[in-house]
């Protein structure tokens, strides 16, 4: 009889630990993702570098806007007394300037756009993957992002989140930006 107690013994033990997982109640979680993007360091970055990576092209339009205007004073000034053939030479080269600094304005408006759509991507995947590990590291069963009407401190990972991203961007800063 000894026997069958000690291996019954054995057998409940090795499965009250299974017993409890089944038992122990989900763990969610919340985070706050356009709050991490914001206040982290990486969305820092991608600004600096977009900035810099479209600021000449910028300047080039500001210029071609400031001469457009400039020879649209000079017509409204000088349009009396300049020739019938000048100034409709100049209203010509006028309305030519000003559509084609339009379609450069958009063209310019969609690649900065689209710029910044990839490196917003990449910078989302990457809090994708720390809101995970942070979730596994904290043994969360489902993390909610949005749709949720009221989150407590208690499962709000917002925080550990936007420390490992610090945490990240300090050991290895961060590569994809401006490229």
């Amino acid at each position: 009889m000894t026997r069958q107690w000690i291996l019954l013994s054995v057998l409940a033990f090795m499965w009250l630990p299974a017993l409890a997982e089944e038992e122990a109640p989900h763990r969610i979680a919340y985070v706050n993702a356009p709050w991490i993007l914001n206040n982290s360091p990486q969305i820092k970055v991608v600004e600096q570098a977009l900035k810099k990576a479209f600021s000449e092209r910028e300047e080039a339009l500001r210029k071609r806007q400031d001469e457009l205007d400039a020879l649209e004073d000079r017509l409204r000034e000088e349009g009396q007394d300049l020739g019938e053939d000048e100034a409709r030479q100049l209203e010509r080269e006028l309305v030519s300037g000003k559509r084609r600094l339009k379609i450069s304005q958009q063209e310019f408006q969609e690649e900065v756009a689209l710029r910044q759509n990839e490196e917003l991507n990449k910078l989302r995947r990457q809090i994708r993957e720390v809101v995970q590990a942070v979730a596994k590291s904290k043994r969360v069963d489902m993390v909610f992002e949005t749709a949720v009407v009221f989150v407590s401190d208690r499962v709000d990972i917002s925080k550990d989140v936007l420390d490992r991203l610090k945490q990240e961007f300090r050991a290895t800063g961060f590569e994809g930006a401006g490229q």
